[in-house]
């Protein structure tokens, strides 16, 4: 990986546009840098405990906790600049001499909502959920306001396009976008930003899956009936604003979770 991960090297790059790497190219390092969001996750969350204050912890335990949340910020920033990066090269936008046109289909980075969402999730939980006090005892800078709005942005719009190619079958889709643009409006107001999106009046709203039969219709009796979102790990009992949560058969047991801690 780079040694800067908002940044694809010349190395990288090559690495990435040779033709044995295009096939599964998004999709195994989308993967792998979300399944590092998903392992340190966890411990990310005690951040915003007010029991694990980072000056009242023993400092092999801060340190712990300091290394999951630089593992997540770091490969959350990579998601987000290999989203950038291959949308660019899909589009012929770089890698234009190195990648046919038939070849351009291969980095399509649409279909990777679970890795979207495992790096919009951990920058919404470190600008608004996370103590401030964290960020002396972590390597990775402090984030650019301005600049995660524009990647979480881009992210969403990611998954607009894709909601458009699925259509009647955008449900697993659908339930990830709407839960970023939540968090992107409760980010919003973090930093003072003006932006406003739709649904921010809603009030314990539960996050789910609509269900559709295999023709692409929506079962009439079960238009109101939504079940648990396939995805990594959800929102592990945390609640968004306006009482806006994640429906899932372990939620609740993390919620509990998270109050013996408080």
């Amino acid at each position: 990986m780079s040694s800067h991960p908002d940044v694809v090297s010349v190395e990288e790059e090559t690495m990435f546009l040779s033709y044995p790497a295009q096939e599964l190219v998004t999709s195994l390092n989308f993967m792998f840098h979300a399944s590092k969001c998903v392992y340190n996750r966890p411990l990310l969350m005690l951040s915003s405990l007010p029991t694990f204050r980072p000056l009242t912890l023993r400092s092999e335990h801060r340190q712990i906790i300091s290394s999951a949340i630089d593992q997540c910020l770091q490969s959350s920033r990579r998601i987000l600049s290999l989203l950038s990066f291959f949308e660019d090269v899909h589009s012929g936008k770089r890698g234009d001499r190195q990648v046919p046109v038939k070849a351009r289909w291969c980095y399509n980075p649409l279909f990777n909502q679970d890795s979207l969402f495992e790096a919009v999730l951990v920058f919404w939980f470190t600008c608004c959920r996370m103590n401030p006090e964290w960020w002396v005892y972590l390597s990775s800078p402090p984030l650019d306001s301005l600049a995660v709005h524009s990647s979480l942005k881009r992210s969403i719009e990611s998954l607009k396009r894709q909601e458009i190619i699925e259509g009647s079958f955008s449900g697993y889709t659908t339930v990830f976008k709407d839960c970023m643009v939540f968090m992107l409006t409760d980010i919003n107001k973090s930093i003072d930003t003006v932006t406003q999106t739709s649904g921010t009046d809603m009030e314990d709203l539960e996050l789910g899956m609509k269900l559709t039969s295999l023709d692409g219709t929506i079962d009439i009796d079960a238009t109101e009936e939504t079940v648990e979102p396939w995805a990594f790990l959800g929102l592990l009992g945390v609640t968004l604003p306006c009482g806006i949560r994640w429906k899932g058969r372990s939620e609740d047991s993390w919620r509990l979770f998270w109050k013996l801690f408080k």
